[in-house]
């Protein structure tokens, strides 16, 4: 009888057992996690963390809702310093820029206007940014190649490099929203027997209009 009770306490406390452990294993930290429609919960060191798909972040609340390159659009004010890499001469400008989303790909904006360049009847060149929560690059490519005249041998603008930050002050106020890149743009044309190279390091602040 006494070796009946032993085994009769030892298979309920077994039972116990995996109760408690089958329990614990089916408490997941992510279960009242909202992370928004852009978003999904990962457990970290026994946390859980909502993590935003590639192009968003999260709101106020917490939730990935947000377009990372939202921040970027609007009319900003562009004040550049460059440098002539072929004739080491430098130069001061200031002009617009217009920043909207593309509707194809939640990672990119368009810097219209950027750098000033004429691309003639298509107006200026909008170069494409790619955006990675407050920083972005610049897409190496080539623009404006079929919208001046054919007499020119027009190579097209080409930027071999670009990158640059979003800076918010560190407040909610817009207006003091700051963008500050740099790039490099080179191109070639040709007219008659006469071809120019242009070569330019440039570094820009942007704030808005």
């Amino acid at each position: 009888m006494k070796m009946m009770s032993l085994r009769k306490t030892f298979a309920v406390a077994a039972v116990a057992a995996v109760a408690l452990f089958t329990a614990s294993c089916e408490t997941d930290p992510c279960a009242n996690s909202d992370c928004g429609s852009q978003g999904g919960c990962t457990v970290i060191a026994d946390e859980p963390v909502c993590l935003c798909n590639n192009g968003y972040e999260e709101n106020a609340d917490g939730k990935c809702e947000v377009r990372s390159t939202s921040k970027f659009v609007g009319n900003w004010t562009a004040n550049e310093s460059c440098t002539d890499n072929i004739l080491n001469t430098t130069f001061d400008y200031t002009y617009d820029v217009a920043t909207t989303e593309s509707s194809a790909d939640v990672t990119k904006i368009f810097m219209e206007g950027l750098a000033a360049l004429a691309c003639g009847s298509a107006g200026e060149a909008e170069p494409v940014v790619t955006v990675a929560m407050d920083a972005f690059t610049i897409d190496v490519a080539t623009y404006c190649k079929d919208n001046l005249p054919a007499s020119l041998e027009f190579s097209g603008y080409q930027f071999v490099s670009g990158s640059g930050t979003f800076d918010d002050k560190g407040d909610t106020n817009a207006a003091n929203d700051e963008i500050n890149l740099t790039y490099r743009v080179k191109w070639t044309q040709k007219e008659g027997s006469t071809t120019e190279e242009f070569d330019f390091s440039c570094t820009v602040k942007m704030t808005r209009k």
